[in-house]
Formats: structure tokens, sequence, C-alpha cells
């Protein structure tokens, strides 16, 4: 099992403070399931199944547009806060 030191500032950040409480729980989300290097392979359908709800991707891509780069034809995000 990986183990993972989370940001505990991300709760200042502005960008964090503004998004919905389901856009931050998908965050987390994310920064959890990526690997060491920070990169996560995108499977939105394993997100909406443990986070509990079904979402539009297209609106989480805005919440965190300047978070992440899309990478390998968009199969994976670099994180890069």
């Amino acid at each position: 099992m990986a183990k993972r030191l989370t940001d505990t500032q991300k709760w200042e950040k502005i960008w964090f403070r503004k998004l919905s409480p389901f856009h931050k729980c998908l965050w987390i989300y994310i920064c959890d399931r990526c690997d060491h290097a920070g990169f996560w392979e995108v499977d939105f359908e394993t997100a909406a199944y443990f986070i509990g709800t079904s979402f539009d991707i297209t609106a989480a891509k805005e919440a965190f547009e300047k978070q992440f780069l899309e990478v390998s034809n968009g199969t994976r995000w670099l994180i890069k806060d």
C-alpha cells in the first residue's frame, strides 16, 4: 500500500477554496490515486464509483484547468500542484 503525505496548505489556496465540495473530493481522490511522480491514469468511471456519484467530466476539467497537464493523448494527467 502506497503512503502519501498530503499538502495541508491546500485549504489555504484560493483555487481550492473556491471548488465545490464535490470537486474538492474529486481533487483529493486524484491526488491520492496518482503515482509517486504525480501522474494520474485518467479513469473518471472509477472516480465516480469511489466518490459515489456521477459527474460532468468537462466541468471537472474546467475546475482543475491550471492544476494539471494532459499527457499521453489525455489518458494521463500530470499533477502540477
